[in-house]
């Protein structure tokens, strides 16, 4: 019983977190000390014309930073990409996704 009442717990945070933040297309995690500096990527050839490079970005896995690599995505009509980036907050890091972002 215990542990059905810790696994839904953990289930409700996980669902406020991503539902209250991914409308401002970022999650934040609280996290108190900053990422490293970025690391240098080699971008390898566009496999088809006009994909965009999304960039490489330190992300959060099990309490620590580990690197992401960037990839070639296809384009989406209308839109352009925005890297997504750490920023500081008064009570620690956040991370603010990559996304998609319409034009006007």
């Amino acid at each position: 019983m215990k542990r059905k009442s810790v696994w839904l717990a953990s289930l409700a945070l996980a669902g406020l977190l991503l539902f209250s933040e991914s409308a401002m297309a970022g999650v934040w995690v609280g996290i108190r000390v900053g990422p490293p500096p970025p690391r240098r990527e080699v971008v390898v050839a566009c496999p088809h014309p006009g994909w965009v490079w999304a960039s490489g970005h330190w992300g959060w896995y099990n309490a620590r930073y580990r690197w992401v690599p960037g990839r070639w995505m296809a384009p989406r009509a209308g839109h352009r990409w925005v890297d997504g980036g750490w920023y500081h907050r008064h009570d620690g890091w956040a991370y603010r996704e990559g996304h998609w972002h319409g034009r006007r």
